[in-house]
């Protein structure tokens, strides 16, 4: 693993400020870049009134951005990480998944829209990321959300580019 979490960043294809992004596309996994991640928080109320909080989240890593595998071959470049939460005044619930990119076990679709490792998944049933469900299940915990926008979608970053680190040397 060490390995690859040290590859150049030079190697993959890099974000350039300025670059429009197109809805729905943009929402596909982009192979060729590093890595990327679809990521959804809530506050939510369980059905006793009190608030809980609610995180999924799934990563998408390319293991090695010279090695080109047919979508379906084991022998996959990307490697996916999806992670869960649910946590109340008094506990923290988390789980983690993680698994090679394959059509069966884990990956990105546009059309519907569905981001999924093994049985957690956000699924619409459009290209569009709304009207969704969003479930995730654990031995410890599990949810089943549908998911609802009430307003169109708000581009904040206005083409900018959210840098989280410095250039790996």
């Amino acid at each position: 693993m060490g390995r690859w979490l040290g590859e150049s960043e030079s190697s993959y294809t890099q974000v350039i400020a300025g670059v429009d992004i197109e809805f729905p596309q943009d929402h596909k996994a982009h192979s060729s870049f590093r890595h990327e991640w679809w990521y959804l928080t809530a506050n939510l109320t369980d059905q006793d009134g009190q608030p809980l909080g609610m995180q999924w989240t799934q990563f998408r890593v390319a293991i090695d951005p010279e090695t080109r595998a047919p979508a379906q071959s084991w022998h996959s470049q990307q490697l996916y990480m999806a992670h869960s939460a649910v946590t109340t005044s008094k506990i923290h619930y988390a789980d983690e998944k993680w698994s090679r990119a394959h059509p069966e076990l884990a990956g990105v679709e546009t059309s519907p829209f569905r981001v999924f490792l093994d049985d957690w998944q956000w699924k619409s049933q459009t290209s569009d990321m709304f009207p969704a469900t969003l479930e995730a299940k654990s031995e410890t915990f599990g949810y089943s959300l549908k998911l609802e926008s009430s307003a169109p979608y708000q581009n904040r970053a206005k083409r900018a580019i959210a840098r989280k680190a410095q250039t790996v040397r």
